[in-house]
């Protein structure tokens, strides 16, 4: 496991980014907030949030860093349960436009 901090700017509050390898074998890249609660799935604005300076100093983590990213995990195998598995693998059509239809509709709240 390895964790970093960097400040939070304006735009994007206090979260926490979590990749996280599904028991189907699929990767998920997820960010919550503070409460928990999901802010994107968009592997783009996940990227660029965690985008920085090589020289950019890193932070302590999050008191409830660890918590945080229990939650992202629960998350993540809940919505691949929920599917039922039916999207098959990551590679395939149907996992990959359910996921862009996914990342279009976060993306466009």
């Amino acid at each position: 496991m390895v964790y970093s901090s960097k400040k939070a700017s304006n735009n994007v509050p206090e979260s926490v980014i979590v990749y996280t390898k599904t028991p189907q074998n699929n990767d998920v890249l997820t960010q919550l907030d503070s409460k928990g609660k999901i802010i994107t799935q968009s592997q783009f604005t996940i990227l660029k949030t965690a985008e920085c300076r090589p020289d950019e100093p890193a932070l302590p983590r999050l008191r409830w860093h660890h918590e945080l990213v229990k939650q992202a995990f629960k998350i993540s195998t809940q919505e691949e349960f929920s599917t039922g598995g039916s999207l098959g693998r990551k590679t395939g059509i149907k996992y990959q436009t359910y996921m862009k239809v996914l990342r279009f509709i976060e993306e466009n709240e």
